[in-house]
């Protein structure tokens, strides 16, 4: 499956597709036999000359964080009883 790149993704506004993307990434991820994929940026670019502001979901912080529901698509969801701190990858 084949997403718009996380410069185009937030034109979207909706946090529950993000999250069902990151859900199929890391599934087609996994498939492959590659237990990682590189995370979205989740950073506020406000000066154009940082070399990563095309990764960057938006200028405006509201934004950036309702789209940060990409990470527990990625991640799948932290059990209520996980201990804090400690890293979380579902199905593991």
């Amino acid at each position: 499956m084949l997403f718009f790149n996380t410069s185009k993704l937030p034109s979207c506004r909706d946090p529950d597709l993000m999250k069902r993307i990151g859900a199929a990434t890391a599934l087609e991820a996994r498939a492959t036999g590659i237990p990682y994929v590189f995370a979205p940026c989740i950073a506020l670019c406000k000066d154009s000359k940082w070399g990563r502001c095309y990764e960057s979901f938006s200028e405006d912080h509201t934004i950036v964080q309702q789209m940060t529901s990409i990470i527990d698509g990625l991640q799948g969801e932290i059990p209520t009883k996980s201990p804090k701190g400690v890293p979380y990858v579902g199905g593991k």
